[in-house]
C-alpha cells in the first residue's frame, strides 16, 4: 500500500531567518520520517519570500525523497517566488501546480 498523501504548510510571510530555515529543515523532516516512499503536498501560498538558502533546503528534500521513492509537489506558489524558481531553472527540479487539488492529482490520491 502507498504511503498516504502528506501535506506541509509553508510559513509565512517569509522564510529567511536562521532559526525558521532550522524549523523548516527539522519539520520537513519530522514529516517524513517513517515514510520510504513518502509523497508530499508543500503548500507555498502563504510564503511570498523565500532565501536562497531555503530554496536549497527543498530541492535538498525533494531529491532526497525522490531517492526514496517519493515525490514532492508543491503548490501555491506565489508569483514572486515562481519568478525566481524560473530565472534560476529550480523549476526544472521542483515539480509546481497551480492548487492542492493539482498536488494531491499530481501525487495519484484516489
Amino acid at each position: 500500500m502507498a504511503d498516504p498523501i502528506l501535506t506541509y504548510r509553508m510559513p509565512g510571510p517569509s522564510v529567511v531567518q536562521d532559526e525558521d530555515v532550522q524549523r523548516l529543515h527539522d519539520e520537513l523532516h519530522a514529516l517524513i520520517d517513517g515514510h520510504d516512499q513518502a509523497r508530499v503536498a508543500v503548500d507555498c501560498s502563504e510564503t511570498h519570500y523565500v532565501s536562497s538558502r531555503v530554496l536549497g533546503l527543498l530541492v535538498s528534500f525533494c531529491t532526497g525523497v525522490c531517492d526514496r521513492g517519493g515525490q514532492v509537489v508543491l503548490y501555491g506558489v506565489t508569483p514572486a517566488t515562481e519568478r525566481v524558481l524560473n530565472v534560476t531553472r529550480l523549476s526544472t527540479l521542483l515539480t509546481v501546480v497551480e492548487n492542492e487539488s493539482e498536488a494531491r492529482s499530481r501525487l495519484g490520491a484516489s
